[in-house]
């Protein structure tokens, strides 16, 4: 339960307790006066002074406390139903309308307080603010027109003071004292109840202040947040643009580049044997034929894919073998290659990196080195991969970088793998790899 419910609810339990006493008090000095005329022989100058005849103590003192115990059984009776029917709470509210004014003229008007605790309750209780305000206007109609000074002038009422005047001095200053400090208290108790729910209705607004606040904080931060993720999906589509153009480039280069090598090196042998051996120079140029159309295959699944055509075909191992013997036919370079392990265990952009870098180091053997020989060892074992190309051509301790090499860079570098160039004038030249392999079960 809230803080502030709790005061309410202190607040209108001493409200009800200060007023049950300040009841029982008044219906006693009401009975006890009463009694006293009536001991003292006095009714008679008292029925001729008021023109009334009072009830018995006895009968005013038992609708008193009748009243005060149906008041206090709808104090009850509404907690009880608070939570869950609010349509007989404000009923409940209602009746304490009429409770209080009944109590008031039991008591002849000596206490309208009782009003204060029903006001309380109304407020406390009743949630709808129409029926609030209808019952709130009743309640102060009814303590502004329960006044014995008013109702005096049309009715002939006693009230308290005239009971109290038949006591002696002390006796009335004793009894005054008594009740004007119990009225004090109640209308303290209401002031500072009034306080509390004005201090809710500040907290409440302070909170609602407090969340708006937070509420536009959050939403500013939401929109500069969404402005950088247009930012970043703009940025990340431009990104993968890129990479997207750097692949096609390196594919298109790796199978162009190599079937266009094959085709030069076998149009070269072609011319050179057309002359002396025709037929074997016809067969060439029927190789060279067939490794086109192939090649003009794998620049539109290039393309169109971005796949390589080996591999789909065949697994790494058969398409390196493959690639081997594609070369010694053209271009009668001694190709050796030499694979140790497991290679089922590498991820498909692995054995595309292998069979891309092997396809590009033979290409430039072919091209740039005059070798006669390639040995090509692969090393496959649990975590990563080693791999060399070696030729025994002319070398090259000095080189430049052109988009062959860049590539491969590339290839290893997303792979965090090492690729490294060893040119070695006259001695040959070296492609080494160092390829780690992702994590996976190794069974």
């Amino acid at each position: 339960m809230p803080l502030v419910n709790i005061k309410h609810n202190h607040f209108r339990l001493l409200m009800v307790a200060l007023n049950v006493l300040l009841i029982v008090f008044l219906l006693y000095i009401s009975a006890d006066a009463t009694y006293r005329i009536c001991d003292n022989f006095l009714a008679r100058s008292f029925v001729q002074d008021t023109k009334l005849i009072l009830l018995s103590p006895f009968e005013r003192a038992l609708i008193g406390f009748l009243l005060l115990t149906l008041l206090v059984l709808n104090i009850v009776f509404r907690e009880i139903l608070n939570k869950k029917n609010k349509n007989a709470v404000y009923v409940l509210c209602a009746l304490d309308i009429l409770i209080g004014m009944a109590i008031i003229y039991t008591l002849n008007f000596a206490h309208k307080g009782i009003l204060f605790l029903t006001f309380a309750n109304i407020l406390f209780y009743v949630d709808q603010k129409t029926l609030k305000y209808i019952l709130c206007f009743v309640t102060i109609v009814a303590f502004i027109l329960f006044d014995y000074n008013i109702l005096s002038y049309f009715f002939n009422v006693v009230s308290l003071d005239q009971l109290i005047s038949y006591y002696d001095q002390p006796q009335q200053f004793t009894v005054y004292t008594i009740k004007s400090i119990l009225s004090s208290i109640n209308e303290i108790l209401l002031f500072l109840f009034m306080i509390v729910m004005v201090q809710e209705q500040v907290d409440e607004t302070t909170v609602i202040h407090a969340l708006y606040t937070q509420l536009n904080s959050t939403v500013q931060q939401l929109t500069y947040a969404n402005a950088e993720l247009e930012n970043y999906a703009k940025l990340s589509e431009e990104t993968a643009k890129i990479k997207e153009r750097n692949r096609l480039a390196r594919e298109i280069h790796d199978t162009v580049g190599h079937t266009l090598t094959g085709i030069s090196v076998g149009l070269d042998a072609s011319l050179t044997l057309l002359d002396l051996n025709p037929a074997m120079a016809k067969a060439y140029i029927s190789k060279i034929q067939v490794m086109s159309r192939e090649g003009l295959l794998e620049v539109r699944r290039s393309v169109h894919e971005l796949k390589v055509d080996a591999i789909e075909k065949y697994t790494l191992v058969p398409a390196l073998e493959k690639l081997a013997a594609d070369i010694r036919t053209l271009t009668k370079l001694d190709v050796r290659l030499s694979i140790e392990g497991d290679s089922s265990q590498l991820a498909g952009n692995e054995e595309e990196a292998i069979y891309r870098i092997v396809q590009e180091s033979t290409t430039n053997v072919v091209k740039h080195s005059n070798a006669t020989e390639i040995n090509i060892r692969i090393l496959f074992k649990n975590y990563e991969v080693e791999m060399e190309v070696l030729d025994n051509g002319t070398g090259s301790k000095s080189f430049v970088k052109g988009f062959g090499i860049t590539h491969m860079e590339e290839r290893m570098l997303a792979l965090n793998g090492e690729v490294i160039f060893i040119g070695r004038n006259e001695v040959g030249f070296c492609v080494a790899v160092l390829m780690p392999l992702k994590m996976r079960s190794i069974v």
